[in-house]
């Protein structure tokens, strides 16, 4: 995987015992990397920086320049055997990782010339490059082929080296084709290789490939363990090519487990790193990195200005698969700020750039996010055909968030194109991969707790042990002084007693710290709890506002296939009051506020859900009022009171061709609350009585008003129908 653009992984983890483990090594770290830096950038580390990205790049014109002059010597047969054998090897390292096409035909040739030569090292050494291309220009089948007979020649051989090598492509591939176990047998065999030879590259290497596999599975502790331990290789062995790729990778599983601090810690430090060493690719994505990290904390606009410094470097610098990526998260922030025209510029931009360069990796959230600003700009069918992408390469890939997201997208346009059958098959693959998705996220949930608990009794642990140093080292001076006080205890018997008072002074100062310290931990653990059960809280509304859309869905489907007029009618008006419900539920999920709504917003989304399929130019629906909230039993009650009113207007209010005004306002003073809702149409017959109607909306209307808001609703007619609804906010 090291070497590969890694894919963005839609989970995080946390990275709380190396953070500890650092703590007191990187004032000595930095000083020492300043002084070997320039040796490592322009010396024996150079080969490594080949491995550290590889991204779908054209070559540049002095690239070009530089391969095609090995190249000329590669194949001048005026030349010795070794010295050819030599430059394919160059020009194969130079062509394989940047441009895969003519990598493919360069590796082909020097694998040839090996095996022509009987050169079992070179044909072990062609092969990992040549598999590589295959498995990047999709040619699955060739590549694996390829680096199996090389890894066979390898063995034959004893090359060590090599069969390491070959042993982590052959992991690095099955990870491509989704056999996480298989990868990690093969990674495990290259790591006993490299242990057993002290090959260090090798070492790091795999226990960073390791690494990533187990953060993907979920395996947060031993992804941990992998990192750690590459981390210290490349510290001890001087391999600072590696450095940014393992503080990038800490950072993910900081990220994870939302340790955000240390996150944006180890990001920083891969950024530091990827900059001292020139490593144009590794800086990009760690201001991707640093942008996902403020992205998730919602500072929106500080994730737009990491995300454009890292496009403005990758355009620059002509790296394609990065810069498509860039401007995808460049879409998803500006579609969450409402900007729909720039995030529709920025998707469009990405998707040229995907399909360009033939680019596979993100492609799926990639069309998801267009589906999503098409369907702001009410695009409809637009959008419909990029979920349909989305939702067929995320079946290929098996990405299980993706499909969700597509199957809800596609459920709900097509259930508003009457289409029963796509509605109530894509309905049901939303409610599959949701809780497939829900499954897995609380098996990870659970060892993220567990994760963090370690890490708080770790701290505590540590601050124990170097307590108990301190106290150690304090019976060792006592010792040391009263052995001096006996052989001179007149002389200093003023100063033994001051000194027992400091001494008992600094005990109970200590005891005092130390309780403090027992409480401060106890405190976080409480805290802790308390996210832990709003997590539960929030999941709780989640199932239950998609348990309601459910419903919706299916009182939507039976009313299409009713022929009664009557029940059809009463079908729709129990769909659009559980849609009033949901709304409720939706807008406590999205605030985070499960015990206040926003009442003007609130009225705003039921007028929407209602009125604004039928609205035209010359129809006017408005929604005034101040900005405050209610409880959310008062604005559950409201929203009945607005959905009946709004239903009445539409069934009785207008002719079919009169212009339809429908005003809603809502004002609150002393925590006095005033609902007015007018129209302008027929109006109430003069003979109407609200307490004695037989309209089941009407009552319904008087019992919630006088009951469960425990106010007064007046209604008249004025040039159309006129209700004044007044009680105490909760």
């Amino acid at each position: 995987m090291l070497g590969n653009i890694k894919t963005q992984k839609s989970h995080y983890f946390r990275n709380g015992f190396f953070y500890f483990a650092t703590k007191y090594r990187n004032a000595t770290y930095e000083i020492y990397h300043y002084i070997v830096f320039f040796a490592m950038k322009y010396l024996i580390f150079l080969p490594i920086f080949f491995f550290a990205f590889h991204g779908h790049a054209q070559l540049s014109e002095q690239q070009k320049h530089e391969l095609d002059s090995i190249y000329k010597i590669a194949i001048d047969s005026s030349k010795t055997l070794d010295t050819r054998l030599r430059a394919y090897h160059r020009s194969s390292r130079k062509s394989a990782y940047q441009d895969y096409e003519l990598g493919l035909k360069i590796t082909s040739e020097y694998l040839s010339f090996a095996k022509s030569n009987q050169n079992e090292i070179r044909i072990a050494q062609a092969s990992h490059y040549k598999g590589y291309t295959e498995m990047m220009l999709g040619d699955f089948d060739a590549a694996f082929k390829t680096y199996q007979g090389g890894l066979k020649v390898a063995v034959k051989s004893e090359d060590k080296l090599q069969i390491a090598k070959l042993y982590g492509d052959i992991g690095n591939f099955k990870v491509k084709m989704g056999q996480n176990e298989e990868a990690i047998a093969s990674h495990k065999k290259c790591l006993e290789v490299a242990d057993l030879e002290k090959l260090t590259v090798q070492r790091a290497r795999a226990r960073i490939n390791i690494g990533e596999i187990y953060e993907i599975q979920g395996q947060y502790k031993q992804s941990l363990q992998m990192f750690q331990e590459a981390l210290s290789i490349c510290i001890d062995s001087k391999l600072s090519g590696f450095l940014s790729s393992v503080y990038e990778n800490l950072g993910d599983v900081n990220l994870s487990i939302k340790e955000y601090e240390t996150a944006r810690k180890n990001y920083k430090n891969a950024l530091q790193f990827a900059k001292r060493l020139s490593n144009i690719n590794r800086e990009i994505q760690s201001l991707q990195k640093l942008g996902i990290l403020n992205q998730e904390l919602g500072d929106l606009n500080i994730a737009l200005q990491y995300y454009k410094k890292g496009l403005q470097i990758a355009s620059g610098n002509e790296v394609p698969g990065l810069e498509a990526k860039l401007m995808s998260n460049l879409a998803s922030v500006s579609l969450k700020q409402k900007n729909t025209n720039e995030a529709l510029k920025y998707i469009l931009g990405s998707i040229a750039l995907f399909e360009k360069h033939d680019i596979k990796e993100n492609l799926d959230e990639t069309y998801l996010i267009t589906a999503q600003v098409y369907k702001e700009l009410n695009q409809i069918n637009r959008s419909k055909n990029y979920y349909l992408k989305s939702y067929n390469i995320a079946k290929k890939s098996k990405n299980i968030s993706a499909l969700a997201n597509a199957s809800n997208g596609l459920a709900l346009i097509f259930e508003n194109e009457n289409n029963p059958v796509k509605s109530l098959f894509f309905y049901k693959e939303f409610i599959t991969y949701s809780n497939q998705k829900r499954n897995e996220d609380e098996v990870k949930d659970i060892i993220k707790i567990e994760l963090s608990s370690n890490y708080r009794i770790k701290v505590i642990a540590d601050s124990l042990v170097k307590i108990n140093e301190i106290n150690k080292l304090k019976v060792v001076h006592n010792k040391k002084e009263a052995s001096s006080l006996l052989q001179s205890y007149f002389a200093y018997s003023g100063i033994g007693a001051l000194s027992l008072i400091l001494l008992s002074v600094l005990y109970f100062f200590i005891q005092k710290r130390k309780s403090a310290d027992v409480l401060g931990e106890k405190n976080e653990i409480i805290e802790q709890a308390l996210k832990d059960k709003e997590i539960l809280l929030k999941e709780v509304h989640h199932r239950v506002k998609n348990n309601m859309q459910t419903v919706s869905s299916l009182l939507h489907l039976k009313s299409i296939n009713t022929k009664d007029k009557l029940v059809k009618e009463a079908l729709l008006d129990s769909k659009k009051r559980i849609d009033s419900m949901k709304l409720a539920h939706q807008k406590m999920y999205q605030k985070g506020n499960y015990e206040k709504i926003n009442i003007v917003e609130y009225c705003y989304d039921i007028k929407a859900l209602l009125l604004d399929s039928m609205e035209t130019d010359k129809d006017e629906f408005i929604v005034t009022g101040d900005e405050f909230s209610v409880q959310v039993e008062q604005a559950q009650a409201i929203g009945f009171v607005i959905h009946e009113l709004i239903t009445n207007s539409i069934k009785y209010a207008w002719n079919k061709t009169q212009p339809k005004c429908v005003q809603i306002s809502l004002t609150n003073k002393n925590n006095e609350i005033q609902l007015v809702y007018l129209d302008n149409g027929k109006g109430l017959e003069s003979s109407f009585n609200l307490e004695t109607t037989k309209s089941f909306g009407m009552k319904l209307i008087h019992s919630l008003v006088t009951r469960q808001l425990l106010g007064a609703i007046e209604l008249r007619n004025t040039e159309g129908f006129y209700a004044k609804i007044t009680f105490k906010g909760r």
